[in-house]
């Protein structure tokens, strides 16, 4: 597990809006009102900010952490999908990360990824198949020829 799990469950729990890690400040939770909650009682430094998103970025965006710029990735836990976005300025790292609402759908429902994937009807891609027939969905039954009833449940239905 992550270092940065623990903080993001805090998060969740406390239904704040964002986490905000800033170097040289405690790292903060924005709760729904902008109000800043402290979540750590020292100052974050610059390699504990890089270590704790080493752990969680994807490695294109690890490269771009080493190398000093800025990176924006989705970060998947048991307690949701986050964006996180990282921006280096003249003070020094920011990272602010909150609830990414369409990533948390999709990982939820899985039904996002499954349109994403999809060409687009009109670019060139084949249109959707027609809905079946009336009749054609009714040769598609299927017959059930043995089917086991709980004596209790039987009796119930009788009564």
């Amino acid at each position: 597990m992550a270092q940065l799990d623990r903080l993001l469950s805090v998060m969740v729990s406390n239904k704040a809006d964002s986490i905000q890690l800033v170097e040289g400040d405690a790292a903060k939770m924005l709760m729904a009102g902008g109000e800043p909650r402290a979540l750590t009682k020292g100052a974050l430094a610059a390699p504990q900010l890089l270590a704790l998103l080493s752990e969680i970025a994807p490695a294109e965006d690890r490269a771009k952490l080493s190398s000093g710029q800025g990176t924006t990735f989705r970060y998947d836990t048991e307690d949701g999908t986050f964006g996180v976005r990282v921006r280096k300025s003249d003070t020094g790292w920011m990272v602010s990360i909150a609830v990414d609402a369409h990533g948390e759908f999709a990982r939820m429902t899985g039904t996002m990824r499954a349109f994403a994937d999809e060409p687009a009807v009109g670019a060139g891609a084949p249109a959707a198949p027609a809905r079946a027939s009336r009749a054609s969905r009714a040769s598609r039954a299927i017959t059930v020829e043995s089917v086991e009833v709980d004596p209790a449940a039987k009796a119930e239905m009788d009564a």
